[in-house]
């Protein structure tokens, strides 16, 4: 039995069609699998005051979260397969990993990665392509701003159904006072 399956139990996954047209044939359609869940985090019992709330609250209940980081799996990318995918996918829940932080240095990862997330219950941390600007600083210029508006919107958009998907955040290792 794996570790989600003991802690929150099998992941509901839903397949949804949509067609539209006129007559009988239908001249559009999209399909996508989705779940439902409630993401939350909430202080610790007995934590000092002014605590930030670490501990994570899914479907209503308390989660310990024990996570691993992912980097690319490999430099060419036409050489991971989704077979590739299960088989790490289904070693990190093997080892009691329930959690998965996507590095923002690497690159947002295929439909397959997600997909296999979803089936196994495994929660992914998604950063954004912001990693490793602590030498330096980020440009400021409106199309670079722009630029990256856009890499955003395009990241939410194709990942926002995965019921994986637990967290967004900007990046790592930013140098702070060089990029407010």
């Amino acid at each position: 039995m794996c570790i989600r399956d003991r802690e929150m139990g099998e992941p509901n996954l839903y397949r949804l069609k949509v067609e539209a047209g006129l007559g009988s044939e239908p001249s559009d359609s999209i399909a996508d699998t989705f779940g439902f869940r409630s993401i939350g985090f909430e202080t610790n019992p007995g934590a000092p005051p002014r605590c930030d709330p670490w501990t994570a609250v899914i479907n209503g209940r308390r989660l310990f979260l024990r996570g691993v980081n992912w980097v690319p799996m490999d430099s060419l990318l036409g050489r991971i397969t989704p077979e590739r995918y299960r088989a790490q996918l289904e070693s990190v829940k093997e080892m009691g990993a329930n959690f998965i932080r996507v590095w923002g240095g690497g690159l947002r990862e295929k439909k397959a990665f997600y997909d296999i997330c979803d089936e196994l219950g495994l929660l992914v941390w998604q950063e954004f392509p912001l990693s490793c600007v602590f030498l330096n600083r980020l440009p400021r210029s409106t199309r670079y701003r722009k630029l990256l508006f856009n890499e955003v919107g395009d990241i939410v958009r194709q990942l926002r159904n995965h019921p994986s998907l637990m967290l967004w955040c900007g990046g790592n290792e930013i140098h702070v006072r060089r990029n407010k």
